[in-house]
């Protein structure tokens, strides 16, 4: 099963930049689903709002457009895994978003990350276990 979602990641991510090549796109795939893996594991043993803000603050340290990337793509795995509502999905999504892009990016790049983000966030959920 990880190898699945390693490879539907790393399509995600390379139909958002073609550009990244397949070992680029390879490593951030394994980094989403590692850190995606441990923010559910921590989510499962403490359900609540302190979880989340945490998983979020960790998660908006990213440094680069590609950490700030995996950043995304790993909360849309945790909340497409854990099943949480799609309005709250939504509105933690744009919470990073802003922290990251806040008058850094047009619309359409961040329409295209938005994009991304559902694909991954509805795979996650589709094959969730809860």
């Amino acid at each position: 099963m990880k190898e699945q979602y390693i490879k539907a990641i790393q399509s995600i991510l390379l139909q958002h930049d073609a550009q990244a090549g397949d070992n680029t796109s390879l490593i951030a795939a394994e980094a989403i689903l590692n850190n995606g893996f441990h923010w559910v594991r921590e989510f499962s043993k403490q359900p609540n709002e302190t979880t989340i803000v945490n998983m979020i603050h960790q998660l908006s340290q990213a440094a680069t457009e590609q950490d700030k990337v995996v950043a995304l793509m790993t909360l849309a795995f945790v909340l497409g895994t854990t099943k949480m509502p799609t309005d709250v999905a939504t509105g933690l999504f744009d919470e990073l978003l802003f922290r990251f892009f806040d008058n850094r990016s047009s619309d359409e790049e961040l329409t295209a990350l938005k994009a991304m983000v559902a694909n991954l966030y509805q795979l996650a959920a589709e094959y969730s276990p809860f």
